[in-house]
Order: C-alpha cells, then sequence, then structure tokens
C-alpha cells in the first residue's frame, strides 16, 4: 500500500499490497480495501469493503454497509448513503457495487440499493432503485436507458 502523508487511515482498516490513497483521505472503521486499487484524493471511507482493483473518483463519500465489488469503477463525487430518512445505526440499509460496475461523476446511490454486475450508472444519476447487470441507467431519479443482455 501506498498512502500519502496528508491521509488518515486508522489502524483498524486493512489495506492490501497494491493500493495507492492519494491526499487528504479519511479512511477508518475497520474498513477492507482489497489489492490494486486507486483511491482519489479527498475520499472518505468509513466500515466500507472494496474489492480489488477497483478505481475510486476524489471526493468521493462511501460509508459503512458498501460493498464494492471487483474493479468497479467509481468516478468523482460519488456519494453513498445509508440513512435516508435518517435511520439509527442498526437500520442502515446495505448497498452493493457489482463487479465491473461503473458509476459516474456525481451519482447518489440511495440505501439498500444493488448496482448489478457490469451496470452503468451515469453521472449525475440518483439511484433509488436496484439496477440489474449489465444495464444503463441515468436521470433523476435514475431509470434504465438500455436494458442489458438477454442471458
Amino acid at each position: 500500500m501506498k498512502a500519502c502523508k496528508t491521509s488518515l487511515i486508522s489502524d483498524d482498516c486493512v489495506i492490501m499490497s497494491g493500493t495507492v490513497i492519494h491526499h487528504f483521505c479519511n479512511i477508518y472503521n475497520e474498513t477492507h480495501i482489497g489489492h490494486d486499487c486507486n483511491i482519489g484524493s479527498y475520499v472518505e471511507i468509513s466500515g466500507a469493503s472494496i474489492g480489488h482493483q477497483v478505481s475510486i473518483g476524489a471526493y468521493s463519500f462511501i460509508p459503512q454497509g458498501v460493498t464494492i465489488d471487483h474493479r468497479a469503477r467509481i468516478g468523482p463525487n460519488v456519494h453513498f448513503t445509508h440513512e435516508f430518512p435518517p435511520r439509527e445505526r442498526g437500520d442502515w440499509a446495505p448497498i452493493y457495487v457489482g463487479k465491473d460496475a461503473m458509476i459516474g461523476t456525481g451519482a447518489i446511490i440511495m440505501p439498500g440499493v444493488t448496482i448489478g454486475n457490469k451496470a452503468i450508472i451515469g453521472a449525475g444519476a440518483v439511484v433509488t432503485k436496484s439496477v440489474p447487470e449489465n444495464e444503463i441507467w441515468a436521470g433523476v431519479p435514475a431509470r434504465r436507458i438500455k436494458p442489458g443482455n438477454p442471458a
């Protein structure tokens, strides 16, 4: 792991080899980050699970209860939220991002959402429903703009 001295990483986190953490990141609350990830500047990750070879753009927020699977791409300024409306910690709904999924700049992912493998979320989308694999969703609220490939 290579982390800038300006980043705060708590001792209870696991960060695997090959991962690069850029300036002014806060990573805490037992976060687990796989190998060969790239974490952009000003990212906050609290208690999330990040797979291998994941890229997270600058200014993103990833709270407890979020799982991002291998090779996903999270654009800059993407925000995951676990409490809307505000809830007690035990009521937070988990969020899952599948393998090879891509989330565009400025998207907001609401609680309880699953984003399927290889799904694409457009920039600025507000995702309030789960997205099946291979589909492209965009808009506010996000809706399907291209169906997935048939199995």
